[in-house]
């Protein structure tokens, strides 16, 4: 049954052994195992560890979660049994792979949370693009949801590790779906859940912090007419005069961008479909914040667009030099402006537009 919401992409790029194991963890999920035994035979040194292949089936599935406090124990275990009353012993070796949000309990509250969106109706019509749903999607995501960081009872700070130990970490879906507050973890399967349940091909990526201290992260990649796109309901804004200039802002920097404008390198990433190209507009791109020409460049942008607003990536940012650009652009347009910018891994995505 878990097979309904699950996209199956990272599945489709493991080697036979590997999606058996895949298999017992959607098997597990199924009947709330929380423990599960994988026999060491199952899996050869060249392929991926047994809590690797459980963070792939989170990223397939829309109801799993990533901070699922999975933990593998990797040792040597002493099966014991009696055969015709003679005590027989046999030493195995193989992983125990625990994943809390498996519980009887959890998978409720998932359900109850599925069960929920699926009342949702956008009034798609039979003429409505992938696009125009997936944009939708996000637009009601952001909406309705605001982002949480007392949720934090955990973070990714190293693979096949976890968390707080028994935790009563919440259930971020259905925080979610029902309190209208979550982390990455939520706001990522939230939107995969109501991309698949409206016929859009929908993963997750993964980031998994190397700093100490520094949680890791969670996003969307959607399929929109056989191309893939990153799409980001996390990243917040700042204050916006309205909601619908916030939606603008964020519908503009966050729905749709390439590998290149994303906020960080996402790991397994020989098991996720490449992101060529930018659904997101931009308008200009600049090899640094006070490139020449930049601000009358940007002051264009603004004047010819029908919303009033640029979008252009910066690839050498300086905060300095970006202040004293916008300031000349707003001296061009003769107008009050706002501006913000959204740091990614090789650059910064930046948005102005008349106050």
């Amino acid at each position: 049954k878990t097979d309904i919401y699950n996209a199956g992409v990272y599945y489709s790029k493991l080697n036979e052994r590997e999606k058996l194991v895949y298999k017992a963890y959607q098997y597990a999920l199924d009947n709330n195992y929380v423990y599960t035994y994988v026999d060491g035979t199952m899996l050869t040194e060249n392929d991926l560890p047994a809590s690797d292949i459980i963070v792939l089936l989170s990223l397939d599935s829309a109801i799993v979660q990533q901070n699922m406090s999975a933990v593998e124990y990797s040792s040597s275990h002493t099966i014991g049994t009696k055969i015709y009353g003679i005590d027989v012993e046999k030493e195995v070796e193989g992983f125990i792979v625990s994943a809390e949000t498996f519980s009887k309990q959890r998978i409720s509250r998932v359900n109850k949370a599925v069960d929920e969106l699926k009342k949702i109706d956008f009034e798609f019509t039979e003429q409505a693009s992938a696009e125009e749903k997936a944009k939708t999607i996000f637009q009601y995501v952001e909406k309705n949801v605001e982002y949480s960081e007392n949720l934090f009872a955990n973070d990714k700070s190293a693979k096949g590790e976890a968390a707080s130990a028994g935790s009563g970490a919440e259930d971020y879906l259905y925080s979610a779906v029902f309190k209208g507050k979550t982390n990455c973890d939520g706001y990522a399967n939230m939107y995969s859940l109501l991309c698949q349940i409206n016929g859009i091909q929908c993963i997750e990526k993964l980031y998994f912090s190397e700093v100490e201290g520094e949680a890791g992260h969670t996003w969307n990649c959607v399929n929109v007419d056989g191309k893939w796109y990153n799409v980001d309901c996390t990243e917040g804004t700042y204050e916006q005069e309205s909601q619908e200039q916030e939606l603008k802002l964020l519908t503009a920097t966050q729905f749709g961008f390439s590998d290149e404008l994303q906020v960080h390198s996402h790991d397994y990433a020989e098991y996720v479909p490449k992101c060529n190209e930018n659904l997101m507009r931009i308008d200009g791109t600049f090899s640094k914040s006070k490139a020449s020409g930049m601000s009358s460049k940007i002051a264009s942008y603004v004047r010819e667009a029908e919303d009033g607003m640029a979008v252009f990536v910066v690839y050498n940012f300086d905060e300095e030099d970006l202040e004293s650009t916008m300031q000349s652009t707003a001296n061009n347009l003769r107008s009050d402006i706002k501006y913000f910018y959204f740091e990614r891994e090789k650059c910064y995505i930046c948005c102005v537009y008349k106050k």
